[in-house]
């Protein structure tokens, strides 16, 4: 599945968000404080979601350019990407791309109906942010 979706908000602003959630996340379930420079590609951890063991891998990163996470449970596989395409210094292009792998398959357009719901979020709470508000 593939999202591309053109935002009001720099991909450096998007970026960070995304980064700063797994660090955020990897400080709530180890307990381990992880900084931006040390949140590197083959960083792993584990978690628990709807009482299943999820191991997270964290895939390429290129700043401000490219974000790519891998969640693997017992049953199935699942990548995202995030890609970054800068128009200005106050947009961008994101295109999001999902592989699923396991049993059954994913209802790609609720999916993607998802997805843009949370992009759009993103952007609002950036905006949100650098206007102070």
């Amino acid at each position: 599945m593939q999202v591309k979706m053109r935002v009001n908000v720099s991909a450096e602003a998007f970026y960070h968000v995304l980064v700063q959630s797994a660090m955020d996340e990897i400080k709530q379930v180890t307990g381990r404080t992880v900084d931006e420079a040390r949140l590197t590609k083959g960083m792993t951890y584990r978690k628990k979601s709807a009482g299943r063991s999820i191991k997270v891998k964290i895939g390429k990163l290129v700043p401000n350019r490219k974000y790519t996470a891998i969640f693997v449970t017992v049953f199935s596989r699942l990548t995202f990407t995030y890609a970054f395409e800068p128009i200005d210094d106050r947009s961008c292009t994101i295109t999001y791309t999902q592989d699923y792998l396991g049993p059954g398959s994913m209802d790609e357009r609720e999916a993607a109906k998802q997805v843009r719901k949370t992009i759009r979020d993103a952007e609002k709470r950036i905006r949100k942010k650098q206007s102070g508000k």
